[in-house]
This record gives C-alpha cells, structure tokens and sequence, in this order.
C-alpha cells in the first residue's frame, strides 16, 4: 500500500511540474518576442539589460527543473520534435531540412515538452501553367 501511494505521489508530482513548466514557456516566448521586436535605438538603455536578466534568470531556473530547447534551425526534420507549420520551397537546403524556426520547442527531461513550430524546405516544382493541383500540395491543410 505505502509503495503504491509513493507512486502515486510521484506521479502527481511530475504532473504538476510539467503543468506549471508548460505555463512557463509562454513568459519565454514573450521574452524572445520582445527581444526579436526591440528597436536599435533601445538596445543601449540599462532598463533592456535588467529585462535579458529576469529572460536569463527564468531560464536558469527551468534549466535547473530539466528543461532544455529543441534543437530546430538546419536540421533534418524530426515529427517527434518538430511540427511543420509551412513550406520553403528552395534548393539552398536538402529537402526536409528545418529553414526557420517559428517558435522554439522544448524538452523536460528528454520528453518533448512542446513540438517547435518550423518551416522546412521542400524542393523547388514546376508549375505548368493552369496546374493548380501541384500548388495545393505544397501548403499544409487546415483540416
């Protein structure tokens, strides 16, 4: 019985720690969406600085708890880690290769905690004139 219920209480608390780690991701993305949006003339202001260290301590802190980025930009394309969200059509990268990174995934304890949103690259096709049906093929479906 006492072994069962240990269980169980482990069980509950590596629920809530996901729950409450996956909350946090979003403070993240609003920290790196302000960053990426930061006009030039803002980045020498001592208030900008103060901001990347509360980023980097919220970091540290989920880093501590086991949670690590997705490793996404130029990497062959992986469904488990990543979810394609567009299409790149280009001869730069190697078909099913990640071209932009649309949002960072992340792992909690080498369980993937949230997919990265990418774009990955698809090869360049010939569209003859009045051949609708190879475009469509090339933009995700909505349902």
């Amino acid at each position: 019985m006492r072994n069962r219920l240990q269980q169980d209480m482990a069980l509950a608390l590596k629920a809530t720690l996901r729950s409450v780690v996956y909350e946090q991701l979003a403070v993240l993305d609003s920290f790196d969406r302000a960053f990426t949006t930061l006009p030039k003339e803002f980045e020498h202001f001592s208030w900008v600085d103060g901001v990347g260290m509360i980023q980097n301590q919220l970091y540290g802190i989920l880093y501590r708890a086991g949670v690590t980025p997705i490793e996404a930009q130029g990497k062959k394309f992986n469904p488990i880690e990543h979810e394609a969200v567009a299409y790149d059509e280009t001869s730069t990268y190697p078909e099913d290769t990640v071209t932009a990174e649309l949002q960072r995934g992340y792992k909690l304890h080498d369980q993937v905690l949230r997919p990265a949103l990418v774009k990955i690259a698809r090869a360049p096709q010939a569209v003859a004139a009045g051949d609708t049906a190879t475009e469509q093929t090339n933009t995700p479906s909505n349902g």
